[in-house]
């Protein structure tokens, strides 16, 4: 994952992340004495949480990347946070600590599997829990193209390989989830927070055209694909094109 890449989501989420939800999560933190981030990446999670609830309660942010944990470290010298490199498809329990604690994650969930989310709720207890930014499906294109349903379908296959969990939840992953919490009695809530992206974004959205079709080129047919290509691009370049990710933040305590 490319610091770019990294960079642009973290504008995105910005924008689009509950803010409703966020604050809600900050003030049931305040019970706690530890807030764990799980692949916090460069600390993107961190930065937002504290720029809309100021807090007391410090902070643990884990990722198995050191070059991302290492940029995290130097953005928030003075922030007194923990970086703590783990790998969480293994050893997420470790850095859960004794004392009482909340649990955040952003951009992270959908890559996780089914049995992986099972094992976090089971560790959590009483934690609350803000999970931000799940993919739940798409993209969704503006105009609608004849090949845009292949793509997904496409992309869908993708989501769900193994990222070192186990075969990933994908978009399912924040329904997987709700429905582990609700069994155990939690409290489970939901705020749609898609990416709405326009003419404002021509320099994200191509960058998000070129993705698609680095991913799906060795399961479409090339011509057709390319003809894709030439058209979105075209579109985009003339501000005619918008782009839909859905996601979703969830809430529980």
């Amino acid at each position: 994952m490319t610091l770019q890449w990294l960079s642009i989501r973290e504008r995105l989420d910005r924008e689009f992340r509950s803010e409703s939800l966020a604050r809600r999560f900050m003030q049931l933190a305040e019970t706690t004495r530890l807030i764990v981030d799980l692949g916090c990446g460069t600390g993107a999670n961190l930065r937002y949480l504290s720029d809309h609830c100021k807090s007391s309660v410090p902070w643990r942010c884990v990722d198995c990347d050191e070059a991302v944990l290492a940029v995290a470290e130097t953005k928030h010298l003075r922030s007194g946070g923990e970086f703590r490199k783990a790998d969480l498809a293994t050893d997420f329990k470790s850095a859960l600590p004794d004392a009482p604690f909340a649990v955040t994650a952003s951009a992270f969930l959908d890559i996780t599997s089914k049995p992986w989310i099972g094992q976090l709720v089971e560790a959590l207890q009483a934690a609350p829990l803000l999970i931000s930014m799940t993919t739940t499906g798409g993209p969704i294109w503006n105009p609608p193209d004849d090949l845009d349903q292949q793509i997904e379908h496409c992309l869908a296959s993708h989501r769900v390989n193994d990222h070192g969990f186990g075969a990933a939840a994908g978009t399912s992953a924040c329904q997987v989830l709700a429905d582990e919490l609700s069994m155990r009695g939690r409290t489970v809530e939901f705020k749609p927070t898609d990416w709405m992206l326009d003419a404002g974004e021509r320099d994200v959205i191509d960058f998000f055209i070129t993705g698609v079709v680095r991913r799906v080129s060795s399961e479409l047919s090339g011509d057709r694909l390319s003809e894709w290509l030439t058209i979105r691009r075209d579109q985009n370049s003339k501000g005619e094109l918008q782009l839909i990710i859905p996601h979703a933040d969830l809430l529980s305590f």
